[in-house]
């Protein structure tokens, strides 16, 4: 099969989280419309008790669950859900609030609705999927708001210098319920990912996935991406919504390609990197990494400290029309600085 028969077959799949399942005990002399209305009101009762929430200030008013809007008809109780969060910035001096979360959990310009809590009332504001990328880089997703926002409501501040020496703290909803996700350590942050602990007693985690990690300012740090068997969190590192901005105003945006803390040039938001080549001085190829479904920080270091490596190649490509355009990016480490070339 040819590279660019690969490339299209490993097009990505957005997945949802898992759904949720509530059960009820029907009561003996009940005709069948009001046990129909004695259910509804349980399953009702039963999701507005489990999103209560009383920890001050009220988290619930800047985390809200994230549905589609297109799967609203769906009961709650069986609907799947996510996590998103507001927050505020400025763009070329003019102040903006926008919402944030997990870039596989929304599809582009997908309508979604953000409900948030105040005490036991419902504030609900809907959006739309405005911007996401890079993918591999990141996982992280711009939403804009298209309804009014109420004031009641408390956008975060992105963090510009994450202070990562307390234990931190993430939230989200998972199950209709409001979750903190309290004493998180610190492991990792390569800029574009960050790692924590991931606390012991939480069972519960799909719907987690978009929610913000607090660092020890209380600024938003990081965006909910995942969890892994090993107790570990991931986290899209919120230094990416920037150039995600600035792809929504400007239309297209150049970000900094950084693996592993190291940068080796700018590319466009919407590009991939699909294959990776070191080379000796002579041009000689050392080894090929065809990148599949993740960008392995570990390989990445593996091609960089093999004997002999002078250059690194990365095929990128992005979507025109449907069809794949590639480009390569060449990246010198003796001067570091890049340069491009055409794909061949």
């Amino acid at each position: 099969m040819s590279f660019i028969n690969r490339v299209v077959l490993l097009l990505a799949v957005s997945l949802f989280p898992g759904t949720l399942s509530a059960q009820s005990i029907i009561p003996r002399g009940k005709n069948f419309s009001s046990l129909k209305k004695l259910h509804a009101k349980k399953i009702a009762a039963s999701v507005q008790r489990k999103v209560r929430y009383t920890r001050k200030p009220d988290m619930r008013l800047s985390v809200a669950r994230l549905d589609h809007a297109l799967l609203l008809k769906t009961p709650a109780n069986v609907r799947p859900h996510s996590t998103a969060f507001l927050f505020q910035t400025t763009y070329k001096g003019k102040p903006e609030i926008w919402a944030a979360t997990s870039g596989h959990v929304a599809q582009a310009q997908e309508p979604v609705r953000l409900t948030f809590y105040n005490g036991d009332k419902e504030i609900t504001v809907n959006g739309v999927v405005a911007q996401q990328g890079p993918a591999l880089l990141s996982d992280a997703a711009l939403i804009k708001i298209t309804s009014p926002i109420p004031r009641v409501l408390r956008p975060l501040t992105l963090a510009e210098h994450p202070r990562f020496n307390k234990p931190l703290n993430a939230w989200g909803y998972a199950s209709n319920q409001f979750y903190r996700l309290p004493k998180l350590a610190f492991e990792k942050d390569n800029t574009r990912f960050i790692r924590t602990t991931f606390p012991d007693r939480q069972t519960k985690r799909a719907g987690l996935c978009g929610g913000p990690l607090l660092d020890a300012k209380g600024q938003a740090a990081g965006i909910i991406c995942g969890s892994s068997i090993t107790n570990k969190t991931y986290f899209a590192n919120t230094q990416i919504l920037p150039y995600l901005l600035e792809a929504y105003h400007e239309g297209t945006a150049d970000i900094p390609l950084v693996i592993h803390g190291k940068t080796f040039g700018k590319i466009r938001i919407d590009e991939r990197v699909w294959m990776v080549q070191n080379m000796d001085g002579l041009g000689r190829i050392l080894e090929t990494y065809e990148v599949e479904e993740q960008l392995h920080q570990s390989k990445m270091s593996e091609l960089l400290e093999m004997p002999g490596t002078r250059l690194m190649k990365f095929v990128l490509g992005h979507y025109e029309n449907g069809s794949p355009v590639f480009r390569t990016l060449v990246y010198e480490l003796q001067t570091g600085s890049y340069y491009f070339e055409p794909f061949e």
